[in-house]
């Protein structure tokens, strides 16, 4: 079942009741503004719980503009979770070109054939909180 709330998916997801997700998709980042407060390591601590034991978070963090794998990276470093990249490459439509880190508290979840193209992250910053955070710091060259 397929589940889509509309608002801001902290809150949303702060005020939600019921089972937990088996996967939690997180799609905010391909735009102009970028909404800080779903990368914090709060953010990520609401994500996990609220996502099952064995469940993924999904983040689409293709942007022209910042680099997000490192906050992610940072984020999953601290909280112990692991992390794969996939990121698609289509030479014959660039516009479709598209990067996601998938997160899960298990590392058997990335052990599959599935995620064989799958990559690690890279090295992690500062991680980012409520209290702090520097976009400045992420932005492409």
């Amino acid at each position: 079942r397929i589940e889509v709330v509309p608002g801001d998916g902290r809150l949303s997801l702060e005020r939600r009741a019921g089972p937990p997700f088996d996967v939690l998709l997180v799609d905010a980042f391909s735009g102009d503004s970028i909404p800080v407060h779903l990368l914090t390591r709060e953010a990520f601590d609401l994500y996990f719980r609220r996502l099952a034991p064995t469940g993924i978070v999904a983040l689409h963090i293709s942007n022209k503009y910042v680099d997000l794998e490192p906050v992610v990276s940072a984020a999953a470093l601290a909280m112990g979770k692991h992390a794969v990249v996939v990121s698609t490459d289509d030479e014959d439509y660039p516009l479709f070109d598209s990067t996601w880190v998938l997160l899960s508290s298990r590392a058997d979840r990335f052990e599959t054939p599935e995620f064989k193209e799958a990559e690690p992250l890279s090295a992690a910053p500062v991680t980012w909180t409520d209290d702090y955070s520097n976009l400045l710091s992420v932005l492409k060259r």
